[in-house]
């Protein structure tokens, strides 16, 4: 009994001891494949309403998976009627047919895989156009104004104005009357002459030279990705004509003896026409016509940017012109110049030297070679007639150029952009690009020679622009849909009849997101930083790209690799352009990315921002999720303490082993002098041992405890048999 013990027990010791040999200890390396099981959900995104006109539209959407495509719609939400694809694909397209022009739609996609997972949009629409050649809105403007009259003596005009009767607010400065809201469907009246009289009420303008009006908007909803569109005019005049009633129209797209006006003006200057959104028709205009001043009529028309990238070549804004087809024949293309978004509506501002008529909002193609254009881009600063700088400024068309304001007859200088840092400049070969130009209507900057910025505001001014101001202690928000600023001022600033002054403290600005499509969807891009001061003639470019830049993936590796970490993929990268502007530190930035592109790069946790700053120096933000947006994509946002430059979302990935395993420390050397040394390095090793493979030690124990019970079993009935057997032989 005591031998088949001892066996045993040195068996059950030896296997124990050798078995751990087979499992690593914790910390050590391994390789191997892990096989995950499960179901990854089906997303929806990048869904969107394309090539709508009177009676069909394309649906597109993408999924993360194979499925099928189903588009409900109808004109409730209720839908009503669907068409469906049953081809397994990531990219869907689904072309409805039939429909009824002019009217609002509703609509939902749906896709299905073929184990059955699927995933449905929420409730989407758009509008169906009018056929083209529909009148969608209608106004007038009158030039006949209560409590004013006008006469002519030897070719000099002399004008009067009863302000007690006169509508809207007159305000008079040296040799010009200004007069906001006169009425009749005008938002803006300017005389200038050469001498004004103010005698308790009643001004008198003598030798009338110049008489500007600026209309009211009028606004139409034209359907399809055209948007609901503002047209706008500003008449400069050589005197006062009164009694002309102009009657404005705002028309779907353009009739055929028109749209073929319009490719034969696009033909004259080597371009052809791809898409005209609609036509504004102006009728009853020879008698201003006839007197127009120097700066003739200025056109503002704005069209959805959504129609921009689909019918303009590369969705430039630079491809849309504004064509005027006259009264007598002419044909021309005009001088356009894109000068900013509200929300998702583009503007864009053309001069026509030859007055009023019918024009039209229009995207263009080269019809030739191309032709290597640089647009001349400065920023309005006046309320003065706007001139052109930069190309042909007669007749016809020609390449878009730079808007600039008149003052004094100087022409304001462009603004220098400077060079950006090497590893920078790729970024913005390719991408998507959104300016916004940082100009406050009615603001005013100077600077004293202790360098103190001081600002004057005209609120009236601004806000008649779109522009919201709000006072809150020393603090001025200035809101644009495009961006916010934000100006504390040193004491409490002085407002005096709507000009708002004060001494510059601080600034902060906040732009608006910035849209661009990646391999990834749609995501975008907004911004948070302080600044020096109030910038001048300032904008700031955003580049969304999602174009691999290897020099820019080498400088955040380093950075990546400072906390044991390495890039594991990249986004996109963002390029942040400054033009006469300084910001400064710290900046905060926020971009969006689908929840696939997460899931497939580690989930959120996985997730961060990179920044790569002026002088070349990387570093990985610390990032925050900060939920989601209205197309549920993941938002982030990282913080720079080194102000705007480059950024990139990433996705993060330990170093091998770098999660757990610290630098190795060689193990203490055995002292042979001293006994307790060795049994208490003995002891460690034996107490890691068993920390390491306490499952196993625990069950060679159990082990052991079994086969032991097992042998005293075996040989206590070994025993019992052999006492009959010893009893017989005796």
């Amino acid at each position: 009994m005591k031998n088949n013990f001892l066996v045993l027990a040195v068996i059950c010791v030896f296997l124990s001891l050798t078995s751990g040999f087979l499992l690593p200890l914790a910390g050590a390396e391994t390789s191997g494949t892990i096989h995950i099981s499960g179901t990854v959900p089906l997303f929806c995104y990048n869904i969107s309403a394309a090539g709508i006109d009177s009676d069909n539209a394309t649906i597109t959407w993408k999924t993360n998976g194979d499925a099928n495509s189903t588009v409900g719609y109808g004109k409730t939400t209720g839908y009503g009627s669907t068409s469906t694809d049953n081809l397994m694909e990531t990219s869907h397209i689904i072309r409805l047919n039939n429909l009824s022009s002019g009217t609002l739609y509703h609509y939902q996609v749906i896709s299905k895989t073929f184990i059955g997972e699927s995933c449905t949009s929420p409730d989407k629409i758009f509008k169906t156009l009018l056929p083209a050649g529909t009148v969608i809105a209608t106004a007038s403007q009158n030039t006949t104004f209560s409590g004013t009259s006008a006469t002519t003596v030897n070719g000099i005009q002399q004008v009067s104005l009863n302000l007690s009767t006169t509508s809207g607010n007159t305000q008079v400065s040296e040799n010009t009357v200004t007069i906001t809201n006169p009425g009749n469907g005008w938002s803006s009246l300017q005389y200038t002459g050469t001498n004004v009289i103010n005698d308790n009420g009643n001004v008198s303008i003598d030798g009338i030279y110049g008489v500007t009006m600026q209309s009211d908007l009028v606004t139409a909803d034209m359907g399809g990705t055209i948007g609901t569109v503002s047209t706008g005019i500003d008449v400069a005049l050589t005197r006062l004509v009164s009694g002309v009633s102009i009657e404005q129209k705002v028309i779907q797209g353009a009739t055929e003896s028109v749209a073929h006006a319009f490719q034969l003006a696009a033909t004259s200057s080597n371009l052809d026409v791809t898409a005209v959104a609609y036509t504004v028709q102006f009728q009853n205009t020879g008698l201003l016509n006839a007197n127009l001043g120097r700066a003739g009529v200025t056109l503002d028309l704005s069209v959805d940017h959504a129609w921009v990238l689909e019918n303009a070549p590369g969705g430039d804004v630079n491809n849309v012109r504004i064509l005027r087809f006259g009264d007598d024949g002419t044909k021309e293309v005009l001088d356009t110049q894109y000068v900013g978004s509200i929300g998702t509506m583009d503007n864009f501002k053309a001069r026509s030297p030859r007055g009023l008529s019918v024009f039209g909002m229009a995207a263009v193609a080269p019809a030739g070679p191309p032709v290597s254009v640089t647009p001349t881009i400065v920023t309005p600063t006046s309320t003065s007639a706007p001139v052109y700088i930069g190309g042909d400024n007669s007749e016809g068309g020609g390449p878009a150029v730079g808007l600039v304001a008149k003052q004094e007859d100087q022409e304001i200088p462009v603004p220098e952009i400077p060079p950006a840092h090497p590893l920078l400049a790729p970024i913005t070969e390719e991408g998507s690009t959104t300016t916004r130009t940082l100009s406050v209507p009615g603001l005013s900057l100077t600077t004293t020679p202790s360098g103190t910025q001081t600002f004057y505001l005209d609120t009236v001014r601004a806000e008649r622009s779109g522009v919201t101001v709000s006072i809150k202690d020393n603090a001025i928000i200035i809101s644009q849909p495009d961006f916010t600023l934000t100006v504390e001022t040193s004491e409490t600033p002085k407002n005096e009849a709507g000009l708002v002054s004060g001494a510059v403290r601080s600034v902060r600005l906040h732009t608006a997101p910035a849209y661009g499509e990646t391999s990834a969807g749609m995501v975008f891009v907004s911004l948070d930083t302080p600044m020096a001061a109030i910038p001048e003639n300032a904008a700031i470019t955003i580049t969304i790209s999602d174009a691999v830049n290897r020099d820019l993936q080498d400088a955040y590796r380093l950075a990546a690799q400072a906390n044991n970490q390495q890039i594991g993929d990249t986004a996109y990268n963002v390029y942040i352009g400054k033009t006469n502007m300084v910001t400064t530190g710290p900046a905060m930035v926020v971009l969006t990315i689908s929840p696939v592109w997460v899931t497939n790069h580690g989930g959120i946790p996985s997730i961060r921002i990179a920044h790569l700053s002026d002088d070349g120096a990387p570093a990985i933000l610390m990032t925050d999720y900060t939920g989601s947006d209205d197309r549920q994509n993941l938002v982030f946002q990282g913080s720079s303490p080194q102000g705007l430059s480059t950024f990139s979302l990433v996705s993060m990935v330990d170093l091998a082993g770098s999660a757990q395993a610290q630098p190795e420390t060689p193990a203490p050397a055995l002292s042979s002098t001293n006994p307790f040394d060795l049994i208490r390095n003995i002891a460690g090793d034996s107490g890691r041992f068993i920390l390491n493979n306490i499952v196993l030690v625990v069950g060679g124990c159990i082990i052991l405890l079994l086969m032991v019970t097992g042998v005293i079993i075996y040989d206590l009935r070994s025993a019992k048999k052999k006492k009959p057997n010893r009893k017989k032989n005796q």
